[in-house]
């Protein structure tokens, strides 16, 4: 290969290179992020929690719930259970990844229907 033809072919992938690079930049992943308040008398107990992870587990974007300034992993229920959410309570859910807007609004509709009657 001559010089001039490998200096062609160096600047197209470093073009390629730097256009892939801006639009991950500009696109990443998608983000949803919401609040609920705890309506359910006994709080974000053991029933709740395995339903709000079944849920989850409908979803493969990665889910943050937080309460009363603490945080968990929306996939762990020992972080979970860890909140000490009770009711009237308000938790934020966050979600990121490729489904993060129907797993935000699945999740939030769960817990402001009372975890589907859980007391």
């Amino acid at each position: 290969m001559n010089e001039r033809a490998g200096t062609g072919l160096l600047q197209r992938v470093r073009g390629w290179l730097t256009r892939k690079a801006s639009s991950e930049e500009i696109s990443g992943p998608a983000r949803a992020e919401g609040s609920a308040t705890i309506r359910n008398l006994y709080g974000f107990h053991v029933r709740p929690t395995t339903r709000f992870l079944e849920l989850a587990g409908q979803y493969t974007c990665a889910i943050t719930v937080e309460a009363g300034g603490a945080r968990a992993n929306g996939r762990n229920s020992l972080e979970l259970l860890s909140l000490g959410a009770r009711q009237g309570d308000t938790v934020q859910v966050r979600c990121e990844g490729e489904d993060a807007q129907e797993a935000c609004d699945a999740l939030l509709a769960l817990i402001e229907d009372r975890f589907h009657g859980i007391e």
